[in-house]
């Protein structure tokens, strides 16, 4: 089966190899055949030229690694250049027949970008029945903003500003109301699948925090023993450039939230984005800890993940040695995990490719960073909903002292917070007042509280939603 694929794709690269060669063939450049009649010097001057043209169009790409920001400017001033350098160089009769061939070449290129164009708008706003005129406004004015930095990024919001511009208010108002539906339909979706991996991440979390871990730790403190003094201070070094790491991306994360989430209008999706975010900050020290290193992260002038791959291979006999026990406990902890991914999502038997199972080398890096004396308890928030739709949360939970508890409101009104015992009677009244829209967050002090099961009625507007906690010792 491998060797037929491999030969397909042989294949498929040749014929993709011929078909170029064609092309460029029958691509009639006057300034790379004969039609121009060019001298040898000619041919030089303009191979100097193109050349110098190469290197200082990739000098640009080099000097910014984001290619949305390349300064569009400097890329035509140099096209520019390049094209009055030619110019220089050709005869009158010889650049007459170029500036011919360029303006049929642009003449082509345009005509292929609004076919491309016209096939995208029918294929994706068939409902719209563009006119030509408006096919040829909307790719000239997209070839301009093209020249900006950050069209590309911004595409979707740059297109709805020419469909603006060139559709009548009435096909502008149907591109709207399709747009609005299909957004819809697409929050819905990744609402549907968000909530299936919640409902999986519920057992599943838990399981790892009893079963897995606990015996992961057992076999990383066998492994400690061969480890030098020397060698265990360059982990700690490793494990502290994780965390740093993790830090620097999640700390991105949130910077860029905002401005990622803006066109998101389900609220409901919006709450599950918020949760998530909790749920990796409360457990961002577990995290960390199966965290990459990031390329600028280093040790003694050395790639971390070098270092710690060169470790890996040091105490690799000493890690294989450990390699039936740890091959065990992966086994069982797929198997169990299994289990309960398949109640939402379509899983193969798992007698049909356990066996195959491996180790692999990053695993066992994975493993030698692991830390033996970590926590590795896992704050999973509740996820519950009541009558209402305020969506609660509260952590920790069990708790000795305090708690925070977070909800939303859908609208603005009167809320009562308030903490009963499994009898349903009200034990203490923890805040009423008058709320606006969004997410809600209190710092709540249990310590007044005996040791046993409670509940915080949440009571406004939206109705009443009912979260259930644990008082401990």
């Amino acid at each position: 089966m491998k060797a037929s694929n491999y030969f397909s794709t042989f294949i498929f690269i040749l014929a993709f190899f011929i078909f170029s060669q064609i092309s460029q063939a029958q691509d009639w450049n006057p300034l790379r055949n004969g039609n121009l009649d060019l001298s040898v010097e000619q041919r030089e001057q303009l191979a100097e030229i193109d050349l110098n043209h190469q290197e200082q169009t990739r000098k640009i790409y080099e000097s910014d690694v984001n290619k949305e920001k390349v300064n569009s400017d400097k890329l035509e001033v140099l096209k520019t250049q390049r094209d009055e350098a030619r110019k220089k160089i050709l005869t009158p009769e010889q650049l007459e027949q170029f500036e011919g061939w360029v303006i049929e070449k642009e003449t082509e290129r345009r005509g292929q970008g609004i076919t491309r164009l016209k096939k995208q708008m029918e294929r994706n706003h068939p409902e719209l029945n563009l006119t030509p005129k408006q096919y040829i406004q909307f790719y000239e004015k997209e070839k301009e903003l093209r020249k900006v930095a950050g069209y590309w990024k911004n595409k979707k919001e740059n297109r709805k500003k020419i469909l603006k511009e060139i559709l009548d208010e009435q096909q502008f108002a149907l591109y709207l109301q399709v747009e609005k539906e299909r957004k819809e339909a697409q929050e819905k979706d990744i609402l549907n699948e968000v909530k299936k991996g919640y409902a999986v991440a519920e057992e599943l979390l838990p399981m790892l925090e009893d079963f897995a871990l606990p015996k992961y730790k057992v076999l990383r403190n066998k492994l400690e023993a061969k480890i030098s003094k020397e060698d265990k201070a360059t982990l700690v070094e490793l494990r502290m450039l994780r965390v740093q790491s993790f830090e620097r991306e999640f700390q991105k994360f949130l910077n860029e939230k905002d401005s990622e989430t803006k066109d998101i209008e389900s609220a409901e999706l919006l709450r599950y984005i918020d949760f998530t975010t909790d749920l990796i900050e409360s457990n961002s020290a577990l995290i960390s800890n199966i965290w990459d290193f990031s390329y600028e992260d280093e040790i003694n002038g050395k790639k971390a993940a070098k270092v710690a791959k060169a470790l890996s291979k040091k105490y690799e006999s000493d890690i294989d040695a450990l390699n039936q026990e740890l091959l065990f406990v992966t086994k069982e902890t797929i198997k169990k995990g299994a289990v309960i991914a398949s109640q939402e999502y379509p899983i193969p038997p798992v007698a049909t490719w356990i066996d195959e199972v491996t180790i692999p080398r990053e695993a066992k890096i994975l493993f030698l960073l692991l830390d033996p004396t970590i926590d590795f308890s896992i704050d999973l928030p509740d996820f519950e909903k009541g009558e209402g739709d305020h969506f609660a949360n509260v952590f920790p939970n069990p708790a000795q002292k305090n708690q925070v508890l977070e909800f939303f409101t859908q609208q603005d009104g009167n809320v009562k917070i308030e903490i009963l015992d499994a009898a349903g009677k009200v034990v203490k009244v923890v805040a009423e007042r008058n709320l606006n829209q969004g997410k809600q967050k209190f710092e709540v002090n249990i310590q007044d509280l005996n040791s046993q099961v409670y509940f915080y009625r949440i009571t406004g507007k939206d109705g009443v939603s009912m979260l259930k906690f644990v008082k401990k010792r």
